[in-house]
């Protein structure tokens, strides 16, 4: 897909670079007394989880897409999934064995077998510099399972699948996990594949549905009037999502219910519009509002995965939550652990990633293309 065609949403890698920013923001404890402020926006609002989200949502639409390419060019499904092998493994399995030399924990080989979402929510677990690669296990099986689904069944019949079954169940999960406490603690409830299914599969539909949208965006009053649907959706996510987080601390019976709730429509409904304006505005090149100027915020985009993968065990070894709670961490500090760990991502992308990525064009069509691909 080449950079300039329709399909091609530039846009897309600058609100890729939020999400990261976003899980950066909820792991850098802002808990010195001139942060109080910050600490309390942070801790109510959750950054990281509504980055993780956006995250899932991106690459759900993203991959479905390429999915859904491939099979139309005749490309073999294993073509899929040796590129994803190479855009993810390297600076993954780089990372995991920089720790397990420096640092050695039972949780190495969970996280080698990307597992480690049944390893790191279980309350008895401690914190480890791996901890937040729970969320990658979760979208390798999505990248395992997934390409199936729009591979062997028809374009209907996938859509429906998605649709009236696996966002339903997964919500249905959500609840039940969460009522009946049926996982050790409600954070092994978030991190369960088939409950973070929701918004993969959200992201899936809005994929299964851009012919359609691509053709309604010729109008632009058509655009207009979708943009407006998608601020809707944002707003209305946010406004549940906020209730919730109210009602929560009100009530204790059924708190983890409404945890559930909170994280399956809320952040999920706030995603799924982000990403939906995204396109949108990317259509009226007055209103492209994550697009050039913005730049280095689409360069923080393409370095995303290695900033999602990097910043946690730099914060790890430097130990800033340890330091925060004791009030030895200023803010010159954390600029450092914010800076050494974007400078491991660039390190990362450009050494790592980006060579590995040009084997990656041996399993595409036959037509050199330059597909937009998730970075995590």
């Amino acid at each position: 897909m080449n950079p300039d065609s329709p399909r091609y949403v530039r846009s897309l890698d600058s609100l890729r670079a939020v999400a990261a920013l976003l899980v950066v923001l909820e792991h850098t404890p802002l808990t010195m007394k001139t942060w109080e402020w910050a600490a309390q926006i942070q801790m109510r609002f959750a950054p990281g989880y509504l980055g993780v989200d956006l995250f899932f949502v991106l690459s759900g639409f993203l991959i479905t897409r390429i999915l859904m390419s491939d099979r139309e060019a005749g490309v073999p499904l294993r073509w899929f999934w040796a590129r994803r092998a190479l855009r993810i493994f390297p600076a993954f399995y780089l990372l995991t064995a920089i720790v397990a030399v420096v640092r050695w924990g039972p949780e190495i080989p969970w996280v080698a077998t990307y597992l480690s979402n049944f390893y790191f929510y279980r309350l008895e677990v401690p914190f480890s510099p791996l901890s937040h690669t729970w969320s990658l296990a979760v979208e390798e099986h999505f990248y395992l399972l997934w390409p199936l689904l729009v591979y062997l069944l028809p374009r209907r019949l996938a859509i429906a699948v998605t649709g009236l079954v696996m966002v339903p169940v997964s919500m249905a999960v959500a609840y039940w996990v969460a009522r009946y406490g049926l996982l050790e603690s409600m954070s092994m409830g978030q991190a369960f594949t088939p409950i973070r299914m929701f918004s993969l599969a959200l992201g899936g539909l809005l994929a299964f549905g851009e012919p359609v949208y691509q053709r309604l965006m010729a109008d632009r009053a058509l655009v207009r009037f979708w943009s407006t649907v998608s601020l809707a959706i944002i707003s209305l996510a946010a406004i549940n999502w906020g209730y919730l987080w109210y009602v929560e601390s009100l009530l204790d019976a059924d708190k983890r219910t409404f945890i559930a709730i909170n994280r399956m429509v809320g952040m999920g409904g706030v995603s799924l519009g982000l990403v939906t304006l995204t396109i949108m505005a990317d259509r009226i090149p007055k209103v492209r509002w994550l697009d050039p100027p913005f730049v280095v915020l689409r360069y923080v985009g393409r370095i995303s995965y290695g900033l999602y993968l990097y910043h946690l065990p730099v914060f790890f070894f430097m130990d800033v939550d340890g330091r925060a709670r004791s009030g030895a961490l200023t803010g010159w500090d954390m600029a450092l652990a914010v800076a050494l760990s974007f400078a491991a991502a660039i390190a990362s992308y450009h050494l790592v990633e980006r060579p590995i990525m040009g084997f990656g064009k041996r399993f595409r069509r036959a037509i050199p293309i330059r597909s937009q691909t998730p970075t995590r």
